[in-house]
């Protein structure tokens, strides 16, 4: 009988990152890219929205962790990037699920590529959908 691996959900390692997880789980929709690997997350009390850096591990939030951890600004802002893509139309982020991806039949190989991901005010711009 050969050996399988199901990929096990992961828990947060510190209370941050549980804190991060539940900040996306509450305000998730709020969560938005700003450019390159800047987020903005919003503050747990809705006073504000702090700049965190996903790639940099940094965050404009008074709240300095140790070395060894993120904010949990950071943390939300992670879990954003894992789960929405970026529209090659438009450029905007959007739930992975919602992009429509581009293959040999379903667009002229001009404009776009095989692999490409367009949102869907995009695809029916383009005649995709």
């Amino acid at each position: 009988m050969a050996n399988t691996s199901v990929a096990q959900p992961t828990t947060p390692k510190t209370t941050r990152e549980q804190r991060g997880l539940q900040l996306w789980r509450e305000r998730g929709d709020e969560v938005k890219h700003v450019r390159g690997s800047v987020w903005a997350v919003p503050s747990c009390s809705g006073e504000g929205v702090y700049l965190s850096d996903v790639d940099a591990e940094v965050c404009t939030c008074p709240d300095t962790p140790p070395e060894d951890e993120v904010c949990k600004h950071v943390a939300a802002a992670t879990i954003a990037r894992a789960k929405t893509g970026a529209c090659v139309g438009c450029g905007g982020w959007f739930d992975h699920r919602t992009l429509i991806e581009l293959n040999e039949d379903n667009h002229d190989n001009l404009t776009y590529f095989h692999g490409d991901q367009l949102c869907q005010e995009c695809a029916i711009g383009h005649g995709i959908i």
